[in-house]
């Protein structure tokens, strides 16, 4: 995997046609995939009447999901970071954990993740 893309990115990639900066594949955290159904339900993001379709496209174009393991939570709560998003906080360790850039458009995980691109 080249790189670990985050919610924004998975949403832009198929809804905006955003194009990464590193080529396939990529990697996303399995709490990306949780983000987004639960916007979905809520009716903050329309994914249509079949939300599966969407996951099931982010896979058939190169992105891989990263599990949540109880090692990348307590990574993630002990990350040196006044950020209060557990979404965020799992993302950049889930990055650091396989050694991969975080594609992000998002100025606050940008600042404190090095190697962040857009």
């Amino acid at each position: 995997m080249n790189a670990l893309l985050d919610t924004c990115a998975l949403l832009d990639l198929l809804l905006a046609g955003y194009r990464p900066p590193l080529p396939a594949p990529w990697a996303a955290s399995a709490i990306s995939w949780c983000e987004i159904a639960w916007k979905h339900r809520n009716g903050q993001l329309d994914l249509g009447p079949n939300r599966d379709l969407f996951f099931a496209d982010l896979r058939r174009i190169g992105v891989r999901e990263l599990p949540i393991t109880g090692q990348l939570c307590l990574d993630a709560a002990d990350l040196e970071w006044d950020h209060r998003d557990p979404a965020d906080r799992l993302i950049v360790a889930t990055a650091r954990a396989m050694a991969l850039p975080v594609i992000t458009r998002d100025r606050v995980i940008a600042a404190f993740q090095r190697g962040c691109r857009w």
